[in-house]
C-alpha cells in the first residue's frame, strides 16, 4: 500500500500533481491534484527542491484526507498557501547562529 508522485507540472496558475494512489479502497493509477493559490517561492531554492516540498504537501494532504475517510472521486484542489512554509522555517534555522 502506498502513495507516491508520478509526475508534477507548474503552469502560470496552479501546479498539477500526479499521485499513485493503492491504500486501502483507493486504487488510481492516476489521480489528479490542483494546487492553487501557491505563493512565490523564497529565492534562491532550485527547481528540485521547490518539487520535493511541492511532493511533500501533496502526499501530506492526500494522506490527511485518506485518514478522515475520503478522497474525493476525481481528484482533489489544495489551497497551497503554506506549501513553502517548511522550506521557510529550514532556512531561517540554517541562517540562525548556533549557540555554543
Amino acid at each position: 500500500m502506498s502513495v507516491s508522485v508520478n509526475s508534477i507540472a507548474e503552469t502560470a496558475t496552479q501546479w498539477n500533481v500526479d499521485l499513485r494512489v493503492y491504500e486501502g479502497v483507493y486504487q488510481k493509477d492516476h489521480y489528479p491534484v490542483r494546487v492553487v493559490e501557491v505563493p512565490s517561492p523564497p529565492q534562491g531554492i532550485s527547481a528540485e527542491v521547490l518539487e520535493r516540498k511541492m511532493a511533500e504537501f501533496v502526499l501530506n494532504q492526500a494522506r490527511l484526507h485518506m485518514k478522515s475517510g475520503s478522497l474525493p472521486p476525481k481528484g482533489m484542489q489544495l489551497n497551497g498557501h503554506d506549501v513553502w512554509n517548511t522550506e521557510i522555517e529550514e532556512r531561517r534555522a540554517a541562517e540562525s547562529p548556533t549557540p555554543s
